[in-house]
């Protein structure tokens, strides 16, 4: 099975055995990437203490985190819009020393929101996911962030690039291939704008 105890014992074993890094409700690991970036990693869940995330940000830089990101599940399935508290804590976060909140649970895009030198992800929607063969809505997006060293030794976070999208390689049925949608088309721009990125 898939989901329950027994799925998510075969997901931890399936990300140890391959040797991907992931982090559960309330818990945070630092991990080095191969160019020596540390980056410190806290998963959420719905309505996430503020004080905890402090806390464990304070906790992953002494173990020399550089950047810290918090994966979050949260919002309402189905919104395109992130709503009135989830704004109000995705800021209380940043403002707690957290430099990316990377949302899901909405399965649809939501805006990208810039605040206090770090950046909001409130919703990426879906990317491969198997649980719908017909989605309502097959709009994705792969996003780029940019970090970037400084002179100094500090990083800082860079620009952001969005590649829109198809959950799917054919439509419409889902055959859970993500492709990217043309440039220009009124798909790639439609994703855009449910990102908040469209000039």
């Amino acid at each position: 099975r898939d989901y329950g105890v027994e799925g998510m014992d075969s997901t931890r074993q399936a990300l140890s055995d391959a040797g991907i890094p992931y982090v559960e409700q309330d818990t945070y690991q630092v991990i080095t990437t191969e160019r020596g970036l540390k980056i410190g990693l806290y998963g959420g869940f719905f309505q996430v203490d503020v004080k905890k995330v402090a806390a464990a940000v304070q906790e992953m830089k002494k173990e020399g985190a550089e950047l810290i990101i918090l994966a979050i599940h949260w919002g309402a399935e189905g919104s395109y819009r992130p709503n009135t508290e989830q704004e109000k804590q995705a800021k209380e976060f940043i403002d707690a020393g957290v430099d990316i909140v990377y949302g899901c649970h909405a399965h649809v895009l939501q805006k990208i929101e810039t605040y206090n030198n770090g950046i909001i992800y409130y919703s990426l929607g879906n990317f491969c996911f198997g649980g719908n063969h017909y989605p309502s809505d097959m709009d994705t997006a792969i996003v780029q962030q940019k970090v970037v060293r400084q002179a100094d030794g500090t990083v800082k976070l860079g620009d952001v690039t969005a590649i829109p999208c198809c959950v799917s390689s054919q439509q419409p049925r889902n055959d859970f291939q993500p492709t990217p949608y043309a440039e220009g088309s009124a798909e790639y721009d439609r994703v855009l704008e449910k990102l908040g990125l469209k000039p």
